[in-house]
């Protein structure tokens, strides 16, 4: 699927609308799956990870920063990112039964804790309470199989936990995205969403003072105090002028 959505992304960077997009996935075999029903669920997942809706920031920054390449850390860490805020089940066992094993200094995770963390998600999921255990099974399965594509697992059989790489630039872009969406310096800092990296507070803090030194942005941060400014440009421009960088 990561290879699947580069490619519709790369087709938006060339200068077609996400209706050409759908046109092309499902009628003329974009990403070549013989199927009528395989073409329509690539579509569905695709558009609802990255392309909703349609003409939101996010799609023109992944387009742009499709011009890196699928192998490139940052648009691959930009899709991990974007995936888990799109499928918060995956988002909440990644910021809370991996970070939780990873705090307690545990270094793998099996299907049958992924399975039991959902079904005490309930009352923030309550979809939950209609699933099989069948269904449970193949959506843990599922999730874990997600978090290796992405890197923040390893192996087939036994899965360990690791740390996707989080490159400075792709610091910044989840940074400025969140400050985008009206997070405030201090929240940025101890966002969740950067334990999808396996990063505390103190981390992100450390990373964002190492990038004021450099003069990349500026950042202070005392106690209870942070102040950041991370610069003029938007969130869909800073992507946009990291896509024109490898061009």
């Amino acid at each position: 699927m990561l290879l699947e959505s580069v490619r519709c992304l790369q087709f938006l960077a060339d200068g077609h609308s996400v209706a050409e997009l759908h046109r092309a996935v499902q009628d003329d075999d974009l990403l070549g799956k013989r199927t009528w029903e395989a073409r329509r669920t690539y579509w569905r997942l695709i558009s609802w990870r990255y392309l909703t809706p349609p003409d939101s920031a996010v799609v023109g920054a992944l387009s742009a920063l499709a011009c890196r390449g699928a192998d490139d850390p940052v648009l691959r860490g930009a899709l991990y990112f974007h995936f888990c805020l799109a499928d918060r089940l995956t988002f909440d066992v990644t910021t809370g039964l991996l970070w939780g094993l990873q705090q307690q200094g545990r270094d793998v995770v099996s299907s049958s804790e992924v399975k039991a963390f959902i079904q005490n998600q309930a009352s923030a999921h309550p979809e939950v309470l209609g699933w099989t255990g069948s269904i449970l099974d193949h959506l843990a399965s599922s999730i874990l199989s997600a978090l290796r594509d992405f890197g923040r697992l390893r192996g087939r059989v036994k899965k360990r936990l690791v740390r996707p790489p989080l490159p400075d630039e792709l610091l910044l872009y989840v940074c400025k995205f969140l400050s985008a969406e009206g997070t405030s310096t201090r929240e940025i800092i101890a966002a969740p969403e950067f334990r999808l990296w396996g990063y505390s507070p103190r981390e992100i803090g450390t990373r964002l003072s190492q990038l004021s030194q450099s003069g990349g942005i500026r950042f202070e941060w005392s106690g209870n105090i942070a102040i950041a400014d991370l610069g003029e440009e938007t969130f869909d421009a800073y992507a946009r002028r990291l896509g024109q960088q490898v061009r």
